[in-house]
C-alpha cells in the first residue's frame, strides 16, 4: 500500500471507532503533518485534542508551538508528527483524556503501516 492509501485506511477505520462521534459535526480524523517520506525524524503523538480536531493536524496547539520552537532552535527541519489515535478522546463530560490502551490497540496496526510506509531514521515518541 502507498501512503495515500493508508492513511485512507486509517480514516475508514476512524470513522467506525466510537471516538468518532466525538466529531462527527466539527472535527476531523487528525492523521499527520510534515515531511511524509522518508523524515529524520517522526514524532509520535498521543490524539489530537481541541485545536487539533479544528485544525486537522496534531500538534498545533501549546504544544506544538513549544515543539516547533524547539525544532528551529534545533535546526531540525526534515520531520514529521502524526498521532497514534487519530480522533480526540473526551469523556463523558466531554472533556479531552488520553487515550486508553484498548483505543491505541485498535488503531495500532494502521498507524504502524503508516510509519512505515514514512520510512523515518529515528522516531520520537512524545
Amino acid at each position: 500500500m502507498n501512503l495515500k492509501e493508508i492513511q485512507q485506511e486509517l480514516k475508514d477505520i476512524a470513522e467506525k471507532h466510537p471516538l468518532f462521534d466525538n466529531i462527527k459535526e466539527n472535527g476531523r480524523v487528525v492523521i499527520g503533518r510534515g515531511n511524509t517520506i522518508n523524515p529524520e525524524y517522526l514524532f509520535l503523538c498521543d490524539a489530537p485534542g481541541y485545536i487539533e480536531n479544528k485544525v486537522g493536524q496534531p500538534l498545533m496547539g501549546n504544544s506544538g508551538k513549544l515543539l516547533d520552537m524547539w525544532l528551529k532552535e534545533c535546526n531540525i527541519t526534515d520531520y514529521a508528527v502524526v498521532n497514534s489515535v487519530p480522533i480526540m478522546s473526551l469523556d463523558a463530560n466531554k472533556n479531552i483524556r488520553k487515550p486508553t490502551t484498548r483505543e491505541i490497540s485498535y488503531f495500532r496496526p494502521a498507524t504502524l503501516k503508516l510509519i512505515e510506509a514514512i520510512n523515518p531514521k529515528h522516531i520520537i515518541c512524545l
